[in-house]
C-alpha cells in the first residue's frame, strides 16, 4: 500500500492498527473516512515474501481467511456455497453433461466455463502469463475454498490466526 505520511499520521499511525489481524484491510478502513481510496493492480511492485510452495501459500491464506469472514459460520457457509457454485458448478455440470450426453446440460455449463475462463484472461495478460493458465482457475478456487475451510478449522481448534508466532482469537475469545 502506498500512502502519504500525513495520511498515516492522521489516522493514528501504526499504533492505530497494532492489534490488527489483517493490517492492510484495517489500514484501508482507517483511511476510508478521510477520502477516496484507489484499489488497483500494479505490475511494478513485488512482494517481499516469495511464496513458492503450496504449504506457504496455504498458511498465508489460512491465517486470515476466517478472520476476513469475521469468524462467522454463516459467512463461511455462504462463501463456500458461492465458490462452489461459481467455480465447481460449471465444470462439474459440463463433465456430467458430457458423460451422460445431455446437451441441455453440457451447452449452458460449457458457456459458463468459457465465461469464467475469459474473465480471468485480462489478469493473466496484465502479468504477462500464458492465457492457458486460465484453465487452472477452478483448481485455484477449489484450493482457496479448502484453505478458507481450514482457516475456520484452525480457529475452532484454538490455532487460528497464527502470524509471526502469535495466535489471534475472535473478539471476546482472547486467551
Amino acid at each position: 500500500m502506498l500512502l502519504r505520511r500525513e495520511a498515516l499520521e492522521k489516522v493514528g499511525g501504526f499504533a492505530a492498527m497494532r492489534a490488527a489481524r489483517i493490517d492492510d484491510c484495517t489500514l484501508a478502513a482507517l483511511l476510508k473516512p478521510h477520502g477516496a481510496i484507489w484499489l488497483g493492480l500494479g505490475t511494478e511492485s513485488h512482494s517481499l515474501r516469495d511464496y513458492r510452495q503450496l504449504g506457504e501459500i496455504w498458511r498465508m491464506v489460512a491465517r486470515s481467511a476466517y478472520v476476513q469472514l469475521r469468524f462467522s459460520p454463516w459467512r463461511l457457509l455462504g462463501a463456500t456455497l458461492v465458490m462452489t457454485f461459481l467455480y465447481a458448478g460449471p465444470v462439474g455440470g459440463l463433465l456430467y453433461g458430457l458423460w451422460t450426453e445431455n446437451v441441455w446440460l453440457a451447452m449452458p455449463t460449457l458457456l459458463a466455463c468459457l465465461l469464467m475462463l475469459t474473465a480471468y484472461v485480462p489478469t493473466l495478460r496484465l502479468y504477462a502469463l500464458n492465457p492457458l493458465r486460465a484453465f487452472s482457475l477452478p483448481i485455484a478456487a477449489l484450493f482457496y475454498t479448502l484453505m478458507t475451510l481450514d482457516s475456520a478449522r484452525r480457529h475452532y481448534g484454538g490455532r487460528g490466526g497464527a502470524w509471526k508466532g502469535r495466535h489471534y482469537s475472535a473478539p471476546g475469545q482472547e486467551r
